[in-house]
């Protein structure tokens, strides 16, 4: 078999946990394209990174290639990963456009590839590359020590990925082996990238916790604490609630665009649902959805929180990514389509109304690049190549963002 060049772009967790799993791959040639490449560099062992997968096995490996220029390591990749934040997603494509093969079939996509991934690729790569997705992270990733190790939680069950515009058959079915190959799990294709978009994920989980946790009818509206906050562990009943209503109204969303664009998002079910159904062998309580997540295992992660001004406690750090990530490319572009598609979110427009007083859009939003003719044609939209966002002319300074 002829050896695979992969190129991951990201120096966060899923960046570190992918390039040590990979690495162990047979006939497949590592590279990283992060703006953290001489930290990461400095740091590693010399027999490269460790990954500590959820059933206690053990990955060590070293990319052949680690650099913050992508000429280096976008060259010659076949398939290209972005494990970078939403927000960032347009600066890394910037980046990289110029160094993808434009001769050869080439893959470049997103995990996940939510937030419209396939509406902003489409803009800026050329018309040779396979864009694709996945529904979510094959595994979690946390407890990272930078250059050095991280550790993998549980992932869902049933591993889901969509191409942009199918294309042939063959490149879309070279595609599954190449991400079967790669993550040693089985893939299914959905039939629309929307799949991809509408699925649960952080900002209709993080947001509407911190709106119960430190919101305007919480216990704790002036955002102080004492100590570390687990988004999970410690979510309160009212996060919940909120939490639950959310993903109710994002279901209906789901629901009127299987009716009306016939699409079959097979693998969206309802909140509750979905995480019982790829999450049991995790969680210990499964009762309400409060319970499920406190005592899910496969979720972690920690409450932004940064030392109080005073000294004293903490208070919420709101330069953390999520609040530009989850509400500017998450909670609007879920508004945004649910007003085009005549469907009423009161909860969420309360928790993304909220949520945009916390931060500016720096980055932009995903809602640059929805299609302005969505929902007409939306299994087949042809933007114009190389037309890019707003998002993509940030001069800020990214790599602070690239987890």
């Amino acid at each position: 078999m002829r050896t695979l060049k992969v190129c991951i772009c990201g120096g966060g967790r899923t960046a570190h946990l992918y390039a040590a799993l990979f690495s162990h791959v047979t006939d497949v040639e590592v590279s990283v394209y992060t703006q953290k490449a001489i930290e990461l560099c400095a740091t590693m062992p010399p027999k490269g990174l460790l990954a500590v997968l959820p059933d206690g096995r053990e990955y060590q490996g070293r990319p052949q290639n680690i650099s913050n220029n992508p000429c280096d390591t976008v060259v010659g990749a076949e398939v290209v990963i972005l494990a970078v934040p939403a927000h960032v997603r347009a600066f890394i494509l910037t980046s990289i456009a110029p160094f993808v093969d434009r001769h050869h079939p080439v893959f470049v996509g997103a995990i996940p590839g939510n937030a419209g991934f396939d509406w902003l690729a489409d803009r800026m790569l050329p018309p040779n590359v396979v864009i694709w997705g996945t529904k979510d992270p094959p595994y979690t990733a946390y407890d990272l020590v930078h250059g050095i190790s991280v550790a993998a939680g549980g992932g869902p069950r049933t591993h889901v990925f969509a191409c942009h515009k199918q294309g042939a058959g063959n490149q879309v079915g070279e595609l599954q082996h190449i991400l079967e190959h790669l993550f040693q799990v089985d893939f299914i294709l959905a039939n629309s990238f929307l799949e991809l978009t509408l699925a649960f994920g952080n900002p209709v989980l993080h947001l509407p916790a911190l709106y119960g946790l430190v919101g305007p009818h919480s216990d704790n509206p002036d955002a102080k604490f004492t100590g570390q906050q687990g988004w999970w562990r410690d979510l309160t009943e009212l996060g919940a609630a909120y939490i639950e209503d959310c993903a109710a109204e994002q279901y209906q969303l789901i629901k009127r665009v299987r009716a009306e664009l016939g699409c079959n998002l097979a693998s969206l079910t309802p909140l509750r649902d979905d995480l019982l159904r790829n999450y049991q062998d995790f969680i210990a309580d499964g009762s309400s959805l409060h319970t499920i997540f406190k005592t899910n295992r496969a979720f972690k992660g920690m409450v932004p929180l940064v030392r109080a001004g005073n000294g004293i406690g903490f208070e919420i750090d709101f330069s953390h990514r999520i609040f530009y990530e989850d509400t500017h490319f998450g909670l609007s572009l879920l508004v945004a389509i649910a007003r085009r598609l005549n469907v009423d979110m009161p909860r969420l427009e309360e928790i993304a109304a909220w949520a945009e007083t916390l931060s500016e859009p720096l980055f932009g939003r995903a809602t640059d690049y929805l299609p302005p003719d969505f929902p007409q044609n939306a299994s087949d939209i042809a933007v114009q190549h190389n037309q890019a966002p707003i998002v993509a002319q940030t001069t800020r300074n990214t790599h602070v963002y690239d987890q």
